[in-house]
């Protein structure tokens, strides 16, 4: 347990998640399907529009966010 958290801390992997798109969207069922193999294959965590410069082009309402 982290002290300073109060909750366990996070030990292992978290690797950066690249998004899979299609079309104008988020290619969901794609993202799934990356995430669980991830998770499979030992990651503890995954990082969502990170520092992958992924996250600049989204917008709160456009079709892709």
């Amino acid at each position: 347990m982290s002290p300073l958290l109060g909750r366990a801390a996070l030990a292992g992997p978290i690797v950066m998640a690249v998004t899979p798109f299609y079309g104008a969207g988020v290619d969901e069922r794609s993202f799934a399907e990356l995430a669980a193999w991830q998770v499979d294959a030992g990651s503890s965590g995954l990082c969502v529009a990170g520092p992958a410069g992924e996250a600049p082009p989204w917008r709160r309402g456009s079709a892709s966010a």
